[in-house]
């Protein structure tokens, strides 16, 4: 397992460029975990990302109508979730994933018609099913030690397979 830290230029240079993965060490048939600080410009990047390599990334156009735009927020599918069960993760199977903010959930099962269900180690169960055809992106300020205790070790031990793991340094930019 390969977790390496980058920097801004690195981000703009590399990582906006899936061409140059391979040539800076990543693996191409991975998506990226990005950790780092709160500020630090996580969410931004895999927005550009996903906008400049045309990858479906904040709405996906199979989300249900009523659900509006999905962010993909670990929060927001959490919630979705309580209202729509299993089913809904499910929607989640068939395209890349940007998983935005992972740890920021509230924690723990959700209930739906009495079914308890945690919606994020169940998304991340799915997209391990599929990583050799759908590339998983998350950002998060967690680092492995933190989401091994926050969802456990099994569901820790998948992220280097679903993902280049990458730490982006640097001071926050809202302060």
């Amino acid at each position: 397992m390969v977790i390496r830290k980058i920097n801004q230029e690195f981000i703009w240079e590399v990582l906006i460029n899936p061409d140059k993965w391979e040539a800076n060490g990543l693996d191409p048939t991975k998506g990226i975990c990005l950790m780092g600080i709160p500020g630090v410009g996580k969410t931004h990047f895999m927005e550009l990302n996903a906008e400049r390599n045309s990858k479906i990334c904040w709405g996906h156009p199979k989300m249900p109508r009523e659900l509006g735009l999905m962010d993909c927020r670990a929060q927001t599918i959490k919630t979705a979730c309580e209202r729509q069960g299993i089913v809904f993760l499910q929607q989640f199977q068939d395209h890349e994933l940007y998983l935005d903010d992972l740890g920021s959930e509230s924690q723990g099962t959700t209930n739906h018609f009495g079914t308890q269900i945690d919606p994020i180690t169940e998304l991340i169960q799915i997209r391990y099913s599929v990583r050799k055809t759908n590339k998983t992106n998350i950002t998060t300020n967690c680092n492995l030690e933190k989401i091994e205790e926050i969802y456990g070790e099994r569901f820790a031990d998948r992220i280097p397979e679903l993902c280049n793991i990458l730490i982006l340094d640097g001071k926050s930019f809202r302060r």
